[in-house]
């Protein structure tokens, strides 16, 4: 990991509970409150919020995709199996 990332890192581990989820349980996204709570436990200067913001938005969208990847292959598993 990049030093430059690893606040957003710690953020985004943070997180890991506290994703939206969509209608089948999949999870889609971080909600924004609770990122928001993180990064003011966190010390992030006030000035760097948009670019941490960023970081952990670029890794959340990476692991959504991921998720409805996996979601989708289970799906096509279960649909096979009939």
């Amino acid at each position: 990991m990049l030093p430059a990332n690893w606040l957003a890192v710690q953020i985004f581990l943070d997180c890991a509970g506290q994703w939206r989820r969509d209608s089948n349980g999949t999870p889609e996204a971080i909600a924004r409150t609770q990122l928001q709570s993180a990064m003011a436990l966190w010390p992030v200067p006030r000035k760097q919020w948009a670019d941490t913001f960023r970081r952990v938005r670029a890794m959340e969208i990476a692991a959504a995709k991921v998720f409805r990847q996996r979601a989708q292959q289970a799906a096509a598993r279960a649909r096979n199996r009939r």
